[in-house]
């Protein structure tokens, strides 16, 4: 987690800079573009601090819709729990849905998600909004996207440009008022609509 340097990010009021690190990394849960995996257990990927029972791991893992593709992948009458993986157990979007799942166990208050449905197919990044919106309801989610639509249930999205705050509203204000979204959101319509026109003529 990088210093800032300049002005202050605050959580409930409260700068974080003045938080001991380890304490905020405990209480935030993050998700990335490619997210990391240990070569271990299911048991302790999921939970690797140990700090929750088994019964509660494959809650968590069944809410982020994961559960079900772990169980087909082990031979059965084996512990899914006891399975070891590494980084090519799953594809991409199940890794992301797997962390949906290490998020919920963990339990922090915010959500952070850089991109996780880049490079991924409109199916499984369907099913990973609907776990958002299902069981993130009652927490913070802030979510870095290129994908617009998935930002349109969001209460408010900010726009940066060259890394300045441009914009900042709920999506259908920004939407009728027709400014920096409006026009990224037009004109991400257009690209994937000439994409689809270039699959049908090949």
């Amino acid at each position: 987690m990088a210093n800032t340097p300049s002005g202050a990010i605050l959580l409930d009021g409260i700068d974080i800079s003045t938080i001991p690190k380890p304490l905020v990394r405990q209480r935030l849960s993050c998700l990335t573009q490619d997210p990391f995996f240990f070569t271990n257990t299911i048991r302790f990927n999921a939970d690797p601090l140990g700090a929750h029972a088994d019964e509660d791991i494959v809650s968590a893992l069944k809410r982020a819709a994961i559960w079900d593709v772990i169980r087909a992948k082990v031979e059965e009458g084996k512990d899914p729990l006891d399975e070891r993986i590494d980084e090519t157990f799953f594809s991409h979007g199940q890794r992301q849905l797997f962390c949906l799942g290490r998020a919920l166990l963990k339990k922090s208050s915010i959500l952070i998600l850089d991109e996780p449905t880049s490079n991924i197919d409109n199916q499984t990044d369907a099913q990973i909004q609907r776990v958002i919106k299902s069981e993130f309801k009652d927490r913070t989610v802030i979510m870095i996207a290129h994908r617009l639509d998935s930002l349109l249930d969001f209460d408010t999205i900010a726009v940066l440009e060259e890394g300045s705050l441009v914009e900042v509203g709920a999506p259908k204000e920004l939407l009728m008022k027709g400014g920096s979204f409006a026009r990224l959101y037009a004109s991400d319509k257009t690209n994937k609509r000439r994409s689809l026109d270039d699959i049908s003529r090949e």
